[in-house]
Parts: structure tokens; sequence; C-alpha cells
């Protein structure tokens, strides 16, 4: 099975950011087949370990991520956009050798201004 870690901006509005990430999971997990989803934040920031707008915890979680994408097969970008800690989180994907999948309008605008150079 491939480990497939989904890749969605939190900040900004965390309640409905985590929602539609719980809502990706599920459907995913749903689906089944020879995958399954990976995020480790969605539990973090629903119970409350991690906080979001603390840089600390920020932090410390972007850390936690970027360490679970080193052992995923494919990074799949989700949201309207490409947000920061995603791009921290593509960076290392890119430098394992990950491929990066986006697969909503907003990631695939900005996946493809970077592959045409910006």
């Amino acid at each position: 099975m491939r480990a497939i870690y989904l890749c969605h901006p939190i900040a900004g509005d965390v309640e409905a950011n985590v929602a539609e990430v719980e809502r990706i999971y599920n459907a995913l997990w749903k689906r089944g087949g020879l995958q399954y989803p990976v995020a480790p934040y969605l539990l973090s920031l629903k119970n409350g370990t991690d906080d979001d707008s603390d840089p600390h915890s920020r932090a410390r979680g972007l850390q936690i991520d970027s360490d679970m994408v080193k052992r995923c097969d494919e990074v799949w970008l989700f949201g309207p956009k490409i947000s920061s800690g995603m791009w921290q989180e593509v960076a290392v994907a890119m430098a394992c050798g990950i491929p990066i999948i986006p697969m909503t309008t907003g990631t695939q605008a900005d996946w493809r201004k970077v592959m045409e150079g910006w």
C-alpha cells in the first residue's frame, strides 16, 4: 500500500480547514484501494495538542509533518492555494524525490507557476 501525505492549508480559518482535511481523509479512507491517507496534524489540531496560532507549536507541528512526509510515497496537494506551511512540506518531498500531485484547481495553478519557473 502507498502512503499518501495530505497537504492542505491550515492557517487562517483553522476550524474550517481542519474540517476539510478530515472530509478528504475520510473520503480517501473509504475509497480504499492501494493507498492510505496520512495527515499527522489532523488529530493534534482537533484535540488541541497543537495551536496553529502559536509560533512554537506551529514550528513543532511543521517539523513533525516534514518528518512524516519523508515516510510517504506521494504528497497530494489540496486547498485553494499552496500555503507557506505546504511549501515547507513540498520542499521536503522534492528533496527526497517524493512525487507531488496537485489535486485541486488552486494547487494546480500554483504548482504550474513553479514548474514554469515562476
